[in-house]
C-alpha cells in the first residue's frame, strides 16, 4: 500500500497535482464562415450552455442531450444592453446550480456585433431626433 504523499506549500499555497486543477480555457475562435469553428465548440466534453445569436451556427451542433441551447437568434438589438452587466441573465446561478455545464459557447461573436451595431444606430438616431427638437 502506498502512503499518501506529503502535503506541500509555497507560503500559504497548497501545492496539488494537475489532476486535482480545474480545468478551464477561455478560448476565441475567429475565422471566415465555414471553416468548423461550431464543430469544434460543439466537440468540448460534457454538457455545453450555448449562447446562440447566429441563425447559421446552430446547422453544426451535434442533436445530443449534452447541448443546452439559449437561443437570443429573434432578440432586438437592445438586449445587448443586458450583456453590459457583470452577470447578465443572472448565469453565474445557472452555472452554479448546474455543475454538469461545464462549456459556455458564445456563438458568435459577429452575430452579437452586428446586433450591437443596429442597437447603436438606433440610439445615435434617437439621440440626434432629441437633440434636434
Amino acid at each position: 500500500m502506498t502512503e499518501p504523499a506529503p502535503e506541500m506549500k509555497l507560503g500559504t499555497i497548497l501545492i496539488v497535482t494537475a489532476a486535482k486543477t480545474e480545468k478551464r480555457i477561455p478560448l476565441l475562435l475567429c475565422s471566415p464562415s465555414g471553416y468548423g469553428k461550431t464543430t469544434l465548440a460543439d466537440s468540448a466534453p460534457r454538457k455545453k450552455l450555448w449562447l446562440r445569436f447566429d441563425t447559421e451556427g446552430s446547422n453544426a451542433i451535434a442533436s445530443g442531450k449534452d447541448v443546452l441551447i439559449a437561443d437570443f437568434t429573434r432578440s432586438p438589438a437592445e438586449i445587448v444592453e443586458k450583456f453590459k452587466n457583470e452577470n447578465p441573465f443572472n448565469i453565474s446561478k445557472i452555472l452554479a446550480d448546474n455543475p454538469d455545464i461545464k462549456t459556455v459557447v458564445f456563438d458568435s461573436v459577429r452575430a452579437f456585433g452586428d446586433l450591437a451595431l443596429r442597437d447603436g444606430v438606433v440610439r445615435a438616431a434617437r439621440n440626434l431626433a432629441i437633440s434636434d427638437s
